[in-house]
Formats: C-alpha cells, structure tokens, sequence
C-alpha cells in the first residue's frame, strides 16, 4: 500500500479526555505494527486516538521513519474553529484562515494571533471581540463532545480530514495545514522539551513530503499554552 489509515482503537468513554486510553492504544499499535515488513515504505496516517500519542508509537514500532507516520491530530480542529468562526460572525467559513495547534484533545492551542479572514488579521475586525473568540475556542475544545451525544464519535469529519491529506500528498500544489508530526530541533528548543514528541504543528504538504513550518510568529500567552500542551503529551509518551 502507498497509504495506511491506522484508525484501531479502544475509544475513550464520553467527556473523558482522549489520553485515558493512552496505555492500551499504544499496546494495540504495538500489536499492528511491530515486527510487519512493508513491501514499499508507505505514508502511516494516523487517526486512532490519542493521536499523539498513538503517532508516535506507530512511528516506534513500524520502522517507518518520521517523515511518514503523520497523524490527523488538529487538522480537524482546525476546519472546527472555521466553522464557528462562521457561525459566530455569519462569514464564510472558507473565508477564514485558522491554526489551531497543541494535542488534539483539552490542552489544543487556538493561535488567534495568526487567524485571518479574508487575509487580514481577524483582530483588525471589531466584530471579534474576546468574547467571540472565547467561545469559539471552547466550542471547537467540545465538538468531540457535543457530537457523542448522538454518535458513537467523530467519524465523517476526521475521515474527511484523512482523505483531504491523502489528496494533498499526491497533489502538487502547497497546502498549510495542522498535523500531528515529530518534533525538529526548532520546535524542540520552543516547546521547551527534553525529547521529540509528537504534536499538532504547522506543517507544509506538497508531492508527497510533509515539512515543518516555522514561520509562524506566537503571543505569549499562546506560546506558554502551547509548552502546557506539549509538557502534557511528553509526560503520558514517556
């Protein structure tokens, strides 16, 4: 296979945070994946949550290296924060410009400091006061939530996130989108971690290579938020 979708898991009960699940998804990844040979080293798509997590035991186990286990991770997050970006100010959600990054999950950083609409900052627009964006950061935090109250989980969205990544990797046109990937050295030295982990970044897609984007420039308070997050991940990965 060119692509692998690793979406096997034990699903976390309703309004737990994702990372309850931790021990034993990693154990089910090691399960899958360690010792398989691959015919030809494929692109891992990682979906089974915690996807930060589960990516970075998928990238242990497999032998497949870094630059090919990508996980979903706040991709859909941020297509979520668009949404109620929309819904809140009645703008298109195709309109907005969103990065919403950290751990898919209760510690994610919306980086509003970065967020556009219609490529201007949305803080140049009266209409976004604190308060909006306030509750748009905490209704995309509980859309996982809100959509258990009728479903089993989240499965059109994040497939749909999935399928668009596959397109993009096979795509030659540059996109800039929020995935679950390793760590480099300059995103190590930001988040201020002793190792690499695997966390929602901003990261470049383009014939079939994922590359980190470090372009982006952070408030204080999102940068802080952003080593809360990643201090999170790194305890449960060790």
């Amino acid at each position: 296979s060119d692509f692998i979708f690793h979406t096997a898991g034990t699903p976390n009960v309703s309004g737990a945070s994702r990372l309850t699940t931790a021990q034993q998804n990693v154990e089910l990844t090691k399960e899958i994946f360690e010792h398989r040979d691959f015919v030809r080293e494929p692109f891992i798509v990682v979906i089974a949550n915690p996807v930060d997590i589960v990516s970075h035991a998928v990238e242990r186990f497999s032998g497949v290296p870094a630059k090919k286990v990508v996980g979903t991770g706040t991709f859909i997050d941020s297509m979520r924060m668009s949404y109620y970006l929309s819904r809140l100010s009645k703008q298109k959600a195709v309109d907005f410009e969103t990065f919403v990054l950290g751990e898919h999950g209760s510690s994610q950083v919306p980086i509003f400091s970065q967020t556009k609409l219609n490529g201007k900052p949305i803080f140049d627009d009266a209409g976004f006061s604190a308060k909006v964006l306030d509750l748009a950061a905490q209704l995309t935090r509980n859309a996982a939530n809100k959509i258990r109250e009728t479903q089993t989980g989240t499965t059109y969205g994040v497939s749909k996130c999935a399928e668009s990544l596959m397109n993009y990797l096979l795509g030659n046109e540059e996109h800039l989108l929020t995935l679950s990937v390793l760590t480099d050295e300059h995103y190590r030295a930001l988040l201020e971690l002793e190792h690499d982990i695997y966390i929602s970044l901003p990261v470049k897609v383009k014939n079939g290579k994922v590359e980190l984007f470090n372009e982006l420039d952070f408030s204080k308070e999102e940068l802080d938020a952003l080593r809360k997050s990643g201090s999170i991940l790194a305890a449960v990965a060790q």
